[in-house]
């Protein structure tokens, strides 16, 4: 995941990113193209609030990154964007009760887990990075 600002990237991203030279080439493109001048691996803005669970709190927006699914997600928390990796949350979460505005699925997830999102009642705020590219959020 990457956010940038006035030239400021805050980045982080597993080992495996360093080995794919197509999406590396593809973050470098976006950098140029937003002028990132600087890179922190630090997010300043970020918790981690479990093992395997991280919220960030960006532009006035709560996001909440899940990359285990022996997690539980929070009751009560108010949630804009839910960040899922390696099929961690059960398709028939109600992402409803926590706010959620779009879920994102990333590239770990499964094919199978994926279409049972797209078949899901909440599919018109499902996201898949694999065929829509990145998230991108402009608020």
């Amino acid at each position: 995941m990457e956010w940038i600002d006035h030239g400021v990237s805050y980045f982080k991203s597993d080992s495996l990113l360093s080995q794919d030279k197509g999406e590396f080439d593809f973050i470098m493109l976006n950098r140029l193209k937003h002028g990132v001048t600087s890179i922190n691996t630090s997010i300043p803005f970020g918790k981690e609030i479990a093992p395997d669970m991280e919220i960030y709190l960006w532009q006035n927006s709560k996001i909440l990154f899940v990359s285990n699914g022996k997690v539980q997600l929070p009751q009560h928390a108010k949630i804009d964007y839910l960040v899922v990796a390696k099929n961690s949350i059960p398709v028939d979460t109600e992402i409803d009760r926590l706010g959620v505005k779009k879920l994102i699925l990333d590239g770990s997830n499964s094919q199978g887990y994926i279409n049972r999102w797209r078949q899901s009642s909440d599919s018109m705020r499902v996201h898949v990075v694999m065929d829509k590219g990145a998230f991108i959020l402009n608020e």
